[in-house]
């Protein structure tokens, strides 16, 4: 399978730096330990390790797909940043890819029902009447304790962020949506009225009314 670049150590360095600065990466590993109490092999993967690649992606301005965080963690880190994140395995075709993709998926889906404060079913593979009997209803104290989780993480991963920056009088954080490329066939001829645009289709002229 085709490799892009390998990252360098020191943005690898930088990115792990915030993770922990956050303090959420141990504040995560204690919660999922609680929830997560089962006998078996130990999970290999942290969850400063994926934090960390995820921040990676956002600061190559790419998509935070898990297949991109799989990449990042086994395929595009140099020897020495994988030992730093405790990182063991390799990639070296589409099955081993997908074997690695799946610790990084369970990984992440244990660290969302930690934030998650909902109760409905995440598996958009199941009928009606099996989303419905998967999902939980959760009580009002369930669904603030989640809240104030989610909002810890967040306000804790935006304030590592920006720290070592010039701090205004008061505090206050935004987030800044990246647009995204939508591609599309175009505004529709039919809409805005008298403000209509005419969209030549590949090779074909302007529709009108009655043709």
């Amino acid at each position: 399978m085709s490799r892009r670049r390998t990252i360098d150590d020191d943005e690898v360095a930088r990115c792990l730096a915030l993770v922990k600065r956050s303090g959420v990466a141990e504040w995560l590993e204690a919660e999922i330990q609680a929830r997560y109490r089962r006998p078996g092999r130990p999970r290999e993967l942290s969850v400063a390790a994926l934090l960390t690649a995820l921040v990676l992606l956002a600061t190559d301005d790419r998509a935070l797909h898990l297949s991109g965080a799989t990449e990042v963690l086994f395929a595009r880190l140099s020897d020495e940043a994988k030992a730093t994140l405790s990182v063991t395995g390799d990639v070296g075709d589409a099955r081993s890819f997908l074997a690695r993709y799946r610790q990084v998926r369970y990984l992440f889906h244990a660290i969302t029902s930690v934030l998650d404060l909902s109760g409905l079913a995440k598996n958009r593979r199941l009928t009606l009447d099996e989303f419905a009997l998967h999902c939980v209803e959760l009580g009002d104290d369930e669904v603030r304790d989640a809240r104030n989780r989610l909002e810890s993480f967040m306000g804790a991963m935006l304030a590592a962020s920006v720290e070592g920056c010039e701090r205004p009088a008061r505090l206050a954080y935004g987030l800044d949506a990246t647009a995204v490329p939508l591609f599309s066939r175009g505004p529709s001829t039919l809409r805005h009225g008298p403000r209509r645009r005419l969209v030549r289709a590949r090779g074909r002229p302007p529709r009108t009314r009655g043709s």
